[in-house]
């Protein structure tokens, strides 16, 4: 119902209706991302080994622009490594989505985009031994997880006059069909555990902005 919520909020933002309607020549970005994304995995694997509540991301993203429309695309890799007396754990992570956003408008030099993602989520959890205590020393595990997600996130953004960018967006990213299942890699086991993909991220981002048309 969090994830309803959140989604519901920011797509009534985007067709909400604005007042002004400046227009502005169609343009590409492209831009380079890292930041932070929640890793939603609990202890139902290894109960001696805390697993990571978050991961570093970094990324890349397109979009094309005119007007107040923005489409594009933008791809992230995560990641997060820790361990304890017995156990190595690492997370490692692939998000890619499609982009539609809308300009709802400006402070200053700072736009504001509403976003919508639609895109898939990757997850891996490997877990290496370090002690005979949990498992055959130097035995590893590696679990993984797979899902179609929604990703709703509002984008600030400035832009200066020779069409560098920056900015950052924060948002969540949830699972279209819910819950989803972790199967073990180099067999057919699917174990029993089940937990819904995604989480909070934020990103900040840096590039620049090729102008298609003249004003």
């Amino acid at each position: 119902m969090k994830q309803l919520a959140i989604i519901t909020t920011i797509l009534f933002l985007a067709v909400g209706t604005v007042k002004s309607q400046q227009r502005s020549p169609a343009a590409i970005g492209l831009y380079a991302s890292f930041g932070l994304r929640e890793v939603n995995a609990t202890n139902f694997f290894i109960n001696t080994v805390e697993n990571p509540s978050s991961a570093y991301t970094i990324g890349a993203g397109y979009s094309w622009r005119k007007n107040r429309l923005l489409i594009g695309t933008e791809f992230h890799f995560a990641n997060k490594h820790q361990e304890n007396s017995t156990t190595i754990t690492h997370h490692a992570g692939f998000n890619s989505a499609f982009l539609a956003g809308y300009k709802l408008g400006q402070l200053k030099e700072w736009s504001f985009y509403p976003i919508l993602g639609v895109g898939v989520t990757q997850n891996k959890l490997l877990f290496s031994s370090k002690s005979n205590e949990v498992t055959p020393l130097g035995q590893s595990s590696i679990y993984a997880q797979h899902a179609m997600i929604l990703s709703p996130a509002l984008s600030v953004e400035k832009i200066n006059a020779k069409g560098m960018l920056m900015g950052f967006s924060i948002g969540y990213s949830a699972a279209i069909n819910g819950k989803q299942g972790w199967e073990q890699e180099g067999s057919s086991y699917k174990t029993p555990f089940h937990n819904q993909p995604g989480g909070f991220f934020i990103q900040v981002k840096t590039g620049g902005l090729i102008r298609l048309e003249k004003k």
